[in-house]
């Protein structure tokens, strides 16, 4: 089952099983697919930040908004006991 996944493809590249190669020949063979994976690597964390940094800049926008909306309706005690009531 495993031979049929992705995840042998990964960890046993076709290069490696090929007969009459030395380990260097080999190496030099996946060092573009590692280097590959490595920059993959790095805009998916990019990406992560720049989402992270977004949604926390959103959050803050949303509070600071809403604070400033619902400011007057919390120090008057009046406005919240009519609009509960109607």
């Amino acid at each position: 089952y495993i031979r049929s996944t992705g995840l042998y493809a990964f960890l046993f590249p076709a290069s490696l099983k090929a007969p009459g190669q030395t380990a260097a020949e080999k190496i030099e063979q996946l060092k573009p697919e590692f280097i590959h994976r490595e920059r993959r690597l790095e805009i998916y964390l990019e990406l992560f930040i720049v989402f992270l940094t977004a949604g926390a800049l959103l959050l803050w926008i949303m509070r600071f908004l809403f604070n400033l909306c619902v400011d007057d309706w919390i120090a008057s005690g009046d406005l919240r006991v009519k609009d509960l009531w109607n």
